[in-house]
């Protein structure tokens, strides 16, 4: 019977552990969010520069972010 609680209760750390772990994980991709900006230079004078940011987002607030980098950059 002991044998049973010890392993239930080991299995019960190791769970909660791999749950940080993700966790962990989860936020240091949110917070190194990288952006891969693509310029087009046209070949036609007068014609403008492209600039297109692909990189999907796991939430709005987090694209909100990125729209508003992007417009600081081109307001530069």
């Amino acid at each position: 019977m002991e044998i049973i609680v010890v392993a239930a209760m080991l299995a019960l750390v190791v769970l909660l552990g791999i749950a940080v772990k993700g966790y962990d994980l989860k936020r240091k991709r949110e917070e190194g969010l990288p952006l891969t900006p693509t310029a087009q230079v046209p070949l036609w004078s007068g014609t403008p520069l492209t600039l297109e940011i692909r990189r999907a987002v796991p939430r709005s607030e987090l694209r909100e972010a990125a729209v508003d980098v992007a417009a600081l950059g081109h307001a530069a």
